[in-house]
């Protein structure tokens, strides 16, 4: 079955069964037209079920020749699967010629950071009339001088490990005046954060060593 024939009945596939917005068809079709028009110029292949592995990366090295960028590859890339697994779920092919083709890996660009007299003025900006002001301040002071860029993948825990350590220093102060006031003693009150670092100390030596090891 041709191409045309094939690319009218995904586009019902992906209006009717998928329920995607005109738009977002347009964009496929659009995509996987190019790929058509590369498989009859330079292969004369009329049909995309006689399609190989082989010329569909010479195809996405043709774009990468014409200054396509990374992002709009991943994306042709991400449709021209998505057209196959449609093929083999209508039993027009028995193999994905796309299953090991990989995208290309797209860089991130380092966001956009307030500059030095930015984050003195936010922190300048705390009421420290306010009972919460000097902690308020501590904690973004904290913020900016814990800086983040450079964990790479363990950013996000990185991020996580910091806002509970802040939120966490918060909580314990409050609790250990609590269990100051209440015991009318400071010294036992300081059993409050050794609880604390007793969890954290275990996490590292146990928790860390066994995700280590597995």
């Amino acid at each position: 079955m041709g191409w045309d024939k094939e690319l009218k009945d995904y586009r019902y596939y992906l209006k009717l069964e998928k329920k995607l917005s005109d738009n977002t068809v347009r964009a496929y079709l659009h995509d996987l037209s190019q790929i058509a028009d590369y498989m009859e110029r330079e292969f004369s292949i009329a049909e995309p079920e006689l399609v190989t592995a082989g010329q569909i990366e010479m195809f996405l090295s043709h774009l990468y020749d014409t200054g396509v960028e990374k992002a709009t590859q991943a994306r042709v890339l991400s449709g021209i699967k998505s057209f196959f697994n449609y093929l083999m779920l209508n039993d027009r092919i028995e193999a994905l010629p796309t299953e090991f083709i990989d995208a290309p890996k797209i860089g991130r660009k380092l966001p956009d950071v307030l500059s030095f007299d930015e984050v003195n003025a936010i922190i300048g900006s705390v009421d420290l009339s306010n009972r919460f002001g000097h902690r308020n301040k501590a904690m973004l002071e904290t913020l900016y001088s814990c800086g983040l860029r450079g964990l790479g993948p363990d950013t996000k825990i990185g991020g996580a490990g910091m806002v509970m350590a802040i939120a966490g220093a918060a909580v314990l102060t409050q609790i250990q005046g609590i269990v100051s006031d209440r015991i009318g003693s400071i010294g036992t009150a300081y059993w409050v954060p050794a609880a604390a670092f007793a969890v954290i100390v275990y996490y590292s030596i146990f928790i860390c060593k066994e995700e280590r090891v597995s």
